[in-house]
């Protein structure tokens, strides 16, 4: 057989079989309802009220899917569907990237906000707050008083036992107020982010403490505490945590006491409204510090400490050098 008797055989060429459109949509329509949850996690205030785990989690899904697609169809996809795939995997390693920018930005922030010193002007006027606080509750205590005294010569011990839970309502509801406050601008004093966690939870601990003070109706003056421990935001942030905790178990306290001496307060709504209210709310208020604090330890602890090991080794190996 000459030369010109061989026929060349043909390349084979590939034969292309298109994806389902709807594969390719359902992972352009996951990636978009992603990045929209990442954006929101990111203008998230608190580091510790940002998910981004669960947004990662969900983009590297995504990412197992386009190479699962990619490898199923990797003889037969068409070159426009391919860079589909590889466009919706670009989309993907960009809100990575922006995810873990922020990361970086947030950690930053926190180291800051931990080494901010806490202003004796801060301590000062937080003083002078639960000071008038106690003032005003004293003096409302003996305006109670002397209105009814005004009237009648001798107080029953029911109409006593009124004031005293018409007050304690009003306190509750004064704590459960303080409870929920999360913005720097209701204390005007206060210059330091971990200062004011701090600064909440001692107006809510106040009100506990005039609640204790009708019960067992003592006549000292209530006391300020001291604060001489406070140096930075990372001691702020550690007696927050502490007040808050303390905070949780008074009001279990203080409702047993309460009901104890006035059992009928079990079937008035405002009361169970503003115990459970504080309940929650100050259940949320631990766990949110609780979180940030782990954070903490988490990430800028652990690095400081990685850092430390790593010179460490450096050293001992410039040593061994030498």
């Amino acid at each position: 057989m000459t030369k010109e008797e061989i026929k060349e055989e043909p390349k084979k060429e590939k034969k292309e079989i298109f994806i389902d459109d709807t594969i390719i949509d359902n992972i352009s329509e996951d990636i978009s309802k992603v990045t929209v949850e990442a954006n929101e996690e990111i203008k998230k205030e608190d580091i510790e009220d940002k998910n981004y785990e669960q947004v990662e989690k969900e983009l590297d899904r995504i990412l197992k899917d386009i190479d699962k697609t990619k490898y199923k169809y990797k003889e037969t996809i068409p070159e426009v569907q391919l860079r589909k795939l590889e466009a919706q995997e670009a989309k993907i390693e960009q809100t990575k990237y922006s995810i873990d920018a922020q990361k970086k930005i947030d950690i930053n922030n926190e180291r800051k906000h931990l080494e901010e010193i806490i202003q004796e002007s801060e301590k000062e006027s937080l003083k002078q707050e639960i000071n008038r606080l106690h003032l005003e509750h004293q003096m409302e205590m003996n305006n109670e008083l002397l209105k009814r005294t005004d009237k009648i010569t001798n107080l029953s011990e029911k109409q006593i036992a009124d004031i005293e839970k018409r007050i304690i309502k009003k306190r509750l509801r004064d704590a459960y107020r303080h409870a929920t406050i999360t913005s720097m601008i209701a204390f005007p004093f206060i210059r330091t982010k971990y200062f004011f966690y701090f600064t909440a939870g001692m107006m809510v601990k106040t009100f506990f403490l005039q609640i204790g003070h009708v019960l067992n109706r003592n006549k000292d003056d209530l006391t300020v505490p001291d604060m001489i421990a406070l140096k930075n935001g990372e001691n702020a942030l550690d007696e927050a945590i502490n007040v808050t905790d303390d905070n949780i178990n008074t009001l279990n306290y203080l409702t047993i006491d309460t009901l104890n001496k006035y059992p009928e307060l079990q079937y008035d709504d405002e009361y169970i409204n503003y115990v459970n209210g504080l309940k929650q709310r100050l259940n949320q208020n631990y766990d949110k510090l609780t979180r940030k604090r782990h954070i903490i330890d988490r990430t800028i602890h652990r690095s400081k400490k990685d850092i430390k090991i790593l010179k460490k080794i450096r050293k001992k190996e410039m040593d061994k050098a030498a």
